[in-house]
């Protein structure tokens, strides 16, 4: 190994979120290949930071094996890249883990019972790092090309949970200025043990269009939206999230609707 080599190792070992900051730079090629001369040790930390896109180039890429990421990694740090990852990738990459203790413990990671919040927790197309600047953050939302970018959730340089970004503050602020750690609005998140029902019940649904996932470690598993707690809730009660309600549900999603319209029309797209 080169001096060279042993330098941006040694950098992406230390401070993995930096290192993909700069890494998120480069053309998917370019990412892909010095990911190839990392530890596997450090990928999974550094891969877990960089934005969905060049995430999916890179598990995609036949060069690179995510499972022997996940199986030497610290454990946190596998669990951070699985969260970042599509269900099909998790369950392909926990297959390929010859460590048969490592990949029991990541499977009973990612299992939860059918009535509960883990089964139907998504994908998130944005979790933020507390210390981005919101500047960085709303250009990234304005190039997401769609008018919902799902929940947008802030974590610690260490994957934990912080808060979700508060939309209207940002994108109503002139200037922009600081990091996106000043524009969140506090917001418990939600354990993936928890019924579907219960969470339905909550009174943040009044005001949020999704929420956040988390361990018991809060570190972040994705999040759940409110069209899909209420549908899965309607399968599990015959209470009020079924059709007992139903002027209230529709007034709620025409505030919804309304609400995405605003927000859309106050980010608009780049155009192609």
């Amino acid at each position: 190994m080169s001096d060279s080599d042993r330098l941006t190792s040694d950098f992406a070992t230390q401070f993995p979120a930096a290192f993909a900051k700069v890494l998120a730079d480069a053309s998917p090629d370019e990412c892909s290949r010095i990911v190839g001369t990392l530890p596997p040790a450090a990928c999974a930390a550094v891969v877990s930071h960089l934005p969905a896109a060049h995430i999916d180039e890179l598990l995609k890429s036949p060069e690179h094996a995510p499972g022997e990421w996940l199986e030497q990694a610290p454990f946190d740090d596998a669990v951070n890249l699985l969260n970042r990852m599509p269900r099909d990738a998790r369950a392909a990459s926990i297959e390929a883990i010859q460590n048969r203790r490592r990949r029991e413990r990541l499977l009973q990671h990612q299992r939860y019972p059918l009535h509960s919040v883990g089964a139907i927790v998504s994908d998130l197309a944005l979790r933020i790092d507390a210390q981005r600047p919101a500047e960085d953050v709303l250009a990234e939302l304005r190039g997401l090309g769609r008018d919902d970018p799902g929940g947008l959730i802030v974590v610690d340089d260490d994957g934990h949970y912080v808060g979700l970004v508060n939309r209207w503050r940002l994108m109503l602020a002139h200037p922009v200025a600081g990091p996106i750690r000043q524009y969140l609005v506090d917001v418990p998140p939600v354990y993936p043990e928890t019924s579907i029902v219960t969470v339905a019940q909550r009174r943040d649904w009044h005001t949020r269009n999704w929420l956040a996932v988390v361990d018991h470690d809060q570190l972040v598993l994705g999040g759940v939206s409110r069209q899909a707690v209420f549908r899965a809730a309607a399968s599990f009660s015959a209470g009020p999230y079924g059709s007992g309600d139903l002027l209230l549900d529709l007034l709620r999603d025409a505030s919804s609707i309304f609400g995405r319209a605003l927000e859309s029309a106050l980010l608009p797209r780049r155009p192609s």
